[in-house]
């Protein structure tokens, strides 16, 4: 009796993050976004960092006549070792080449020297650093600061920040000019200048300012809003509000009346 074959497609490959303790991991086999993994782990010469399944290709089926049905091969997981990382020989394993903190930049994962200051004022001058810059306090006016990635604790006054990673600013951005090669992510932004080559993520506010990000803006919050200024963005802009605060105010008062 002549019977077919079903085919069966390959299966997707994945990764798993080594750096991150058992319980803080994504489980096996689970698709992730490398930028919702937390960064700037401690690692040391030698660790493996990310272990790599690989892809399968799946095996044809056919016909009752014989006609093959081809089968759907998986796909990658696309991460990659950066600066001071490696693939070991079988190219299973992302292992670390150096002491650091780790530092996501696109698909790439590297591991870079970090740098902690205080703040950025007269008392430091411009700070630049072939490297990850962590700032504990605020950036204030008239200072630069260049990094490979900048974390800022505080705010960021009317100054210059520039990176080949993110910069993350966990309080506002006001009257800076700021230049990511990965994402920007801050509170507020106000009066600024912001380029950034993937994302702008704020989540107050952006008021009077020229921004661009080459895929998304958003406002994730639903009391965020935008007011003034240019906003651009190569995939997507998400605003929950758009204008005065003023004019929100009085959107509900109508609604509770």
């Amino acid at each position: 009796v002549a019977c077919g074959k079903i085919p069966v497609n390959g299966k997707d490959g994945y990764a798993e993050i080594l750096f991150l303790s058992e319980s803080e991991r994504p489980s096996p086999g689970t698709q992730f976004n490398l930028r919702e993994i937390p960064m700037l782990q401690e690692v040391k010469t030698g660790d493996e960092l990310i272990k790599m399944t690989p892809s399968t290709s799946g095996l044809d089926g056919f016909t009752i006549t014989g006609k093959v049905i081809g089968a759907t091969a998986g796909k990658e997981y696309k991460i990659f070792p950066g600066r001071n990382a490696r693939f070991n020989d079988e190219r299973t394993h992302i292992i670390a080449t150096d002491d650091g903190v780790l530092c996501q930049l696109g698909d790439h994962i590297s591991v870079e020297e970090l740098k902690v200051v205080d703040k950025v004022d007269a008392s430091t001058g411009h700070v630049r650093f072939d490297g990850v810059i962590k700032v504990r306090g605020n950036i204030s006016d008239r200072y630069s600061v260049e990094g490979v990635r900048i974390d800022v604790a505080g705010t960021v006054g009317k100054s210059r920040l520039r990176s080949i990673g993110d910069i993350r600013v966990a309080q506002g951005i006001m009257g800076s000019t700021v230049q990511a090669g990965g994402s920007v992510i801050a509170q507020t932004i106000e009066d600024a200048q912001i380029n950034a080559s993937e994302n702008l993520i704020v989540y107050d506010y952006v008021i009077n300012s020229k921004v661009n990000a080459g895929n998304n803006v958003d406002i994730p919050t639903q009391h965020g809003y935008a007011n003034g200024g240019t906003i651009q963005a190569g995939n997507l802009i998400r605003l929950p509000k758009v204008g005065p605060p003023e004019e929100f105010s009085k959107e509900e008062d109508e609604v509770e009346e």
